[in-house]
């Protein structure tokens, strides 16, 4: 665990050296070049804060630098605005499709974020645990397919400007963690995980394509989008207990590089038109739908690995803290590699 806080400590090192040569480069810009602005300008400049965020996992929102707190306020009006598309963590009833068994499961994310909120650059960090839960209503006849994990670790994201053309900002994400789980009634298995993400943000017309970035207001719709892809590379090892996980079938590491892409639809209440039924108008203005695939490749075993996760999100609560959610999860465990076919219906709670 200290070569963990270490290494983290030495990353988060790396991208404030990084940030700070960016700024720089602006900084010499020619008298008159346009200024540099984030998306959430609301966050006032010059200030921090320390906010504490309940989800699904790292690409349901929340965790960016410049999302502001959860309680509003005259320099934060954008204030609990990533709820509305969130997924949350859930309390759900599983049925595994591979292992023909039902469960019940909790999994989601839960971090304390520590944010600085720069003129030109933001960042933040701090620890978050994440995990996945499940308690059998019966013996699986495929233990394999069983599979639960709990990640506790720390977190670094920077986010600066640019002026490469349509390309508008960088968010460089890193996270890394000491993972135990375990199959079935297996023996419980340890392995370390480092995350590292790059999720560039483009400006094309009048739309940003990028992480938490969103048709503009102007729109006539109320349909709203975010669609924020990225280049991932993750470093898993086996650090004891049995060699269960499909990551490590043939090597005690893993080195995984490929693409990943989030999709998130949703309605911006107030432009809902108010001549709808007022039951289906409630939901529209309370439904979001996202969907998550991640492809990767392992430069160790030479496998392809896959996941997608599409989710439909019905809020309950006009702050949007609470939910009903239902998805499918198909493909390769983010975590574990196994082959993993689920469908999940529960309760949902974000923060």
């Amino acid at each position: 665990m200290n070569r963990l806080i270490a290494g983290i400590a030495a990353l988060v090192g790396c991208l404030l050296g990084f940030a700070e040569a960016a700024r720089a480069d602006d900084n010499d810009a020619p008298a008159g070049s346009p200024a540099n602005s984030f998306k959430l300008s609301s966050c006032q400049p010059g200030t921090w804060s320390i906010d504490g965020i309940v989800r699904q996992d790292f690409n349901d929102g929340g965790i960016s630098p410049f999302t502001c707190p959860t309680d509003p306020s005259p320099v934060n009006p954008e204030a609990g605005r990533h709820l509305v598309e969130a997924v949350g963590a859930r309390a759900s009833v599983t049925f595994d499709q591979l292992a023909h068994t039902t469960a019940v499961a909790i999994d989601g994310l839960g971090a304390m974020v520590i944010r600085y909120y720069g003129a030109d650059l933001g960042l933040a960090l701090g620890p978050y645990v994440q995990g996945n839960g499940t308690d059998q209503f019966a013996s699986a006849n495929s233990g394999s397919q069983t599979t639960e994990t709990v990640t506790a670790g720390g977190f670094a994201q920077l986010v600066f400007t640019n002026d490469f053309g349509i390309h508008g900002e960088d968010y460089f994400r890193i996270r890394a963690g000491e993972v135990n789980g375990g199959i079935g009634s297996s023996a419980v298995i340890g392995s370390t995980t480092v995350i590292g993400e790059w999720l560039p943000v483009f400006d094309v017309g009048n739309h940003r394509i990028g992480i938490e970035d969103y048709s503009p207001d102007g729109d006539n719709t109320s349909i709203r989008y975010s669609f924020a892809p990225e280049l991932m590379v993750q470093y898993d090892q086996l650090d004891y207990g049995p060699n269960k996980y499909l990551l490590f079938s043939t090597n005690n590491q893993a080195f995984r590089i490929g693409p990943q892409v989030v999709l998130k639809l949703w309605n911006d209440k107030d432009k809902v038109p108010v001549d709808i039924v007022d039951p289906i108008r409630w939901i529209l203005q309370q439904t979001s739908v996202s969907i998550t695939y991640h492809a990767s490749w392992d430069t160790y075993s030479g496998r392809a690995y896959s996941w997608v996760q599409p989710a439909l999100t019905v809020n309950l609560n006009p702050d949007d803290h609470f939910a009903i959610s239902a998805s499918y999860g198909y493909g390769n465990s983010e975590t574990t590699a196994n082959k993993t076919s689920q469908i999940k219906l529960g309760l949902a709670a974000k923060y």
